[in-house]
């Protein structure tokens, strides 16, 4: 599988993953942190499953498992880059000094909190991320499995 196949795969898993994503979101409750991360599993997994399916006979033409980690890993890395600029905006800091309970925190104390933060918060989105894109990438590419030639 050539680089440009992996990027063209990962693009894919993004843009089918808004497109789920956003309809989901009207069905799940966005207002809790589950519905956030159930909407956030089911697109990432159905979009790479498609994904898979779509991309099967590239992902068997090597070592299967190593082009589908290929894949994974090039798409967290655009998610981390994704949910730094998300992370990083005023709104989510707001959210965790209104959630903190501790108000007293000085101005170092929020800047290392905030780090905490995001860090916690970046760390769980990109192991959610690539272990739910492993799995669908893998469930997809096995529903399309290239038949062995038989001598």
């Amino acid at each position: 599988m050539k680089f440009g196949d992996v990027v063209t795969a990962v693009a894919s898993i993004a843009v089918l993953m808004v497109l789920i994503m956003f309809p989901l979101g009207f069905v799940l409750d966005q207002q809790t942190s589950w519905g956030v991360w159930t909407n956030e599993g089911i697109s990432i997994f159905l979009s790479a499953l498609i994904v898979g399916l779509v991309f099967a006979g590239k992902i068997w033409e090597e070592a299967h498992i190593r082009a589908i980690l290929r894949i994974a890993v090039v798409g967290a890395v655009l998610f981390i880059f994704y949910l730094t600029i998300r992370f990083t905006s005023s709104d989510f800091i707001s959210w965790i000094k209104e959630a903190s309970p501790h108000p007293e925190y000085t101005a170092t104390d929020w800047y290392y909190f905030d780090g905490i933060v995001l860090g916690l918060n970046l760390f769980l989105n990109v192991v959610l991320l690539l272990i739910v894109s492993f799995v669908g990438l893998y469930v997809g590419s096995l529903l399309r499995k290239p038949k062995e030639s038989q001598k």
